[in-house]
């Protein structure tokens, strides 16, 4: 039978699962803190860069989550505002400029 290569992975099945406990009980904590959380309860500690590889490979990702730059009621109201002074002119936008102020 043939061996295994490689060193052994310090965070196994079980330890994944402990840092997913972690992270669910405060998902904002940095990588040091989770760090320091997790090695708190265990007999072998880690450094940050085996807990970052391990979060990674639990799907962990440092890729913020995307916001719409516009919420849909704001989005509506704009909508609305833009449809009621469409026929609007620079004249009535802007009374105090004259054609000449634009060049």
């Amino acid at each position: 039978m043939r061996q295994s290569c490689g060193r052994k992975c310090l965070v196994d099945a079980r330890g994944q699962r402990r840092m997913g406990r972690l992270i669910q009980a405060d998902r904002r904590a940095t990588l040091t803190e989770i760090t320091t959380c997790y090695n708190r309860g265990m007999q072998q500690s880690i450094c940050e860069a085996t807990t970052r590889t391990t979060l990674r490979r639990m799907g962990y990702n440092s890729r913020p989550h995307r916001v719409p730059l516009i919420s849909t009621t704001n989005r509506k109201k704009r909508l609305q505002f833009a449809r009621a002074h469409q026929s609007w002119t620079v004249g009535k936008m802007l009374p105090g400029l004259t054609s000449l102020d634009f060049c």
